[in-house]
């Protein structure tokens, strides 16, 4: 499969949830990361803010 980016496969992978794994490409792997990182800082942040 040839793509221009891999914002869509992205997308797919988090759609999975916890049923997902990223092997590759780095890059990919690294996104993905990034994205549940920033996901358990916001909750962790309204956790704590008495918000969540």
């Amino acid at each position: 499969m040839t793509l221009g980016s891999l914002i869509e496969v992205e997308r797919w992978i988090l759609s999975w949830g916890s049923h997902a794994k990223v092997l590759a490409p780095l890059k990919l792997l690294e996104s993905v990361r990034e994205h549940h990182e920033r996901c358990l800082e916001q909750m962790l942040g309204r956790a704590k803010s008495g918000r969540g």
